[in-house]
């Protein structure tokens, strides 16, 4: 089983395992964007209540085990190279839903959150949203 101390690596392979290395580099910068926005540290955001679907797996640990190690390496890499203090992300997202969701999004009620952000721009099979500009 990981180490805990790899929880920010566990939940992007959670997030987008599937996604190779833009997809991984992506969510990872939602992260990045996120901690500094709020003052916290990518572990904080990681693993904040209803904010990343990875973080409430019961099975987190055991799904990052079984990915391949190449994924566990880039994961581990991705979040070592975030905690630099002169990294700067290359997407400038702060929220993504998958864009299954974002596509069915006329099923929520006008109030929910993603009905209150415009779309930015796609990385694989997620969309990333920016708040509204306001007037």
């Amino acid at each position: 089983m990981p180490d805990q101390k790899d929880i920010v690596a566990m939940i992007l392979l959670g997030e987008a395992a599937g996604e190779g290395p833009e997809g991984l580099a992506f969510v990872r910068d939602v992260l990045v964007n996120r901690a500094r926005a709020q003052g916290k540290t990518l572990e904080q955001v990681a693993t904040a209540p209803a904010q990343f679907s990875a973080s409430a797996r019961s099975n987190l640990p055991e799904f990052y085990a079984r990915q391949p190690l190449i994924l566990q390496n880039l994961a581990r890499q991705l979040v070592e190279e975030a905690r630099s203090a002169d990294y700067q992300p290359k997407y400038d997202a702060s929220h993504y839903v998958t864009t299954d969701f974002y596509e069915n999004r006329g099923s929520l009620k006008p109030s929910h959150w993603v009905n209150q952000m415009e779309p930015a721009f796609r990385v694989g099979r997620h969309q990333a949203l920016r708040p509204r500009p306001r007037h």
